[in-house]
């Protein structure tokens, strides 16, 4: 439809001229081109889109979510696992990562050695790997609180109450670590000094299920838990680890008469979750490990979190005998560094 148009400069005079206006005409479209459109703008947009990377899921034998660092290749970028025992490091097809749960070698460090399980991502890469560590040998004999052991813990709080901070909550796996370690040890109120029987206290406390590795563990001689407790009382250090306001986690023992005591940080409110997992069971093939098999499992499919012990329980049970000895002895106490070393 035909029509005027007056244009005027910027200095107000008017421009002639006409302007035709016309109904907009309909472009024709071929659907084949616009489908080839799409699908080279999809395979553009997939290209782009950052590869996801490997998920692996670290267990020891007793299907217990473990702590461990992952470290990628030569470039040495390190990450440690999350609470339900998985990590997702920057690796690619033809990387190797390796896994363990602790860099201090000899008795105090970990079974894989800090040299750790190797694992060779193919090509294409899986998106889950299981990969299962040797557990420590031993196990707990009864990690639920005997009254001896509550009065123990009891008079822990008392301390650390006066000193104007939290109580320490009993800790489900920190009590396996301290009654497996204090088992192992066969009650023997002499063995205040060796904390590296089995391996270091941190090491013993994530192949439980714990999932810190600031642990701290104080070993006494001792014919009650006042004694025990006097012992550590006594000792600058020892006191300090009581007292430590960081930690709000304990798992108490005994044996006879050797106690154990591991510490460490609270479960807290964010962490309850991570605390309440349920255990499951592990899987897989084999890979070489120091010559012994470690099992791998890789799947395309990505499947549940793998869950880990509680590790806040405070329901009390019945006593199940285990002090058996009653002879007096000297109290005695060493408290031992997270990586096993003793101060």
């Amino acid at each position: 439809m035909p029509g005027s148009l007056r244009v005027e400069r910027s200095d107000g005079d008017p421009v002639a001229g006409l302007f035709t206006a016309r109904a907009p005409v309909a472009a024709s479209v071929d659907p084949v081109r616009v489908a080839a459109a799409i699908a080279v703008l999809a395979l553009a947009l997939a290209a782009s889109a950052p590869a996801r990377a490997t998920t692996f899921r670290i267990q020891n034998d007793r299907g217990v979510p473990q702590l461990a660092q992952a470290t990628v290749g030569e470039v040495g970028l390190t990450m440690s696992t999350n609470e339900a025992g998985e990590v997702e490091p920057a690796s690619e097809p033809g990387d190797t990562v390796t896994f363990t749960r602790s860099e201090v070698p000899g008795p105090c460090g970990a079974p894989e050695g800090p040299v750790g399980v190797s694992y060779t991502v193919p090509d294409p890469d899986p998106d889950v790997v299981d990969l299962v560590l040797p557990a420590l040998p031993g196990s707990a004999t009864d990690p639920s609180l005997a009254p001896e052991e509550r009065g123990l813990l009891g008079r822990i709080n008392e301390q650390r109450g006066a000193a104007g901070l939290p109580p320490v909550v009993a800790s489900q796996a920190l009590a396996e670590a301290a009654d497996g370690y204090a088992t192992a040890l066969g009650g023997d109120p002499a063995a205040t000094t060796d904390h590296c029987r089995l391996a270091g206290p941190q090491v013993r406390a994530i192949d439980r299920g714990w999932p810190f590795d600031n642990v701290q563990e104080l070993l006494a001689g001792a014919h009650s838990a006042g004694a025990a407790l006097t012992a550590w009382v006594a000792e600058p250090g020892d006191r300090a680890a009581l007292l430590e306001p960081r930690f709000g986690a304990i798992g108490v023992s005994r044996v006879g008469d050797l106690w154990v005591v591991s510490l460490s940080k609270p479960c807290g409110r964010l962490l309850g979750a991570r605390c309440r997992l349920a255990r499951r069971g592990a899987a897989g093939a084999h890979a070489a490990l120091r010559g012994a098999p470690a099992r791998v499992r890789s799947s395309r499919g990505r499947a549940p979190n793998i869950g880990g012990p509680q590790c806040c329980s405070t329901s009390p049970t019945s006593a199940t005998g285990r002090c058996s000895r009653t002879t007096r002895s000297r109290p005695r106490s060493r408290r031992a560094r997270s990586d096993g070393s003793r101060r």
